[in-house]
């Protein structure tokens, strides 16, 4: 009996080794051209619960070269300063930014349906992002913090080459109070983020 055990118990060992080697064996990894420092613009949008503030943004990030195995939860860069031109915020302002860098990962690797197979968008996370948002004067300071998403549109160029232009906030994903009084329980913030370069992507 205990050598049946033992004998099952080796065999879900091997099988599971060998899972583990075929899924490494096939997993798709991309390369990044430029890469390293890039700034993203846009004006963004604030939201929640009927307030809205309206700021311009730069995001500068530094991005990973690679190879990046497309994996959720692996690292694609990191959100290193963000910039806001208070001056031309409306509906309030944003008054902080905080826990900066902002780890950029993975969430998800969509490809477009047959129609758009030219197309591939890659669902990023925004890891630990934070913002201090003020309103009705900065009588009312309300902290959001959590884990922010984003999604990057890739336009095929060759074969196993894409170009990434654009990095777009996704409204979807709303970020917890993480304090303040008479805020939005949650919020959310969206925008279309222009690169500074574009970025090749290369998969393989």
């Amino acid at each position: 009996m205990l050598k049946k055990t033992k004998l099952a118990i080796g065999l879900v060992v091997a099988l599971s080794a060998m899972a583990v080697a075929a899924s490494s064996a096939f997993a798709l990894s991309a390369s990044v051209s430029a890469g390293g420092a890039v700034s993203a613009t846009a004006t963004a949008t604030f939201e929640g619960s009927g307030i809205s503030i309206i700021c311009p943004l730069t995001m500068r990030e530094s991005l990973l070269t690679g190879p990046i195995v497309i994996a959720a939860n692996n690292q694609i860069g990191e959100v290193t300063e963000v910039s806001i031109n208070r001056a031309r915020c409306s509906g309030g302002n944003v008054s902080g930014v905080l826990g900066l860098p902002w780890r950029l990962t993975i969430n998800s690797w969509t490809p477009e349906p047959l129609e758009r197979e030219n197309a591939r968008t890659l669902l990023v996370n925004i890891v630990g992002s934070a913002f201090n948002l003020e309103i009705f004067g900065g009588f009312v300071n309300c902290l959001y913090s959590g884990n922010a998403g984003g999604s990057l549109p890739l336009t095929r160029i060759g074969t196993g080459r894409y170009t990434a232009r654009t990095i777009e906030a996704l409204s979807s994903i709303e970020l917890p109070l993480h304090s303040g009084s008479g805020c939005p329980a949650r919020g959310h913030f969206a925008g279309t983020f222009t690169l500074s370069a574009t970025q090749t992507v290369t998969l393989a």
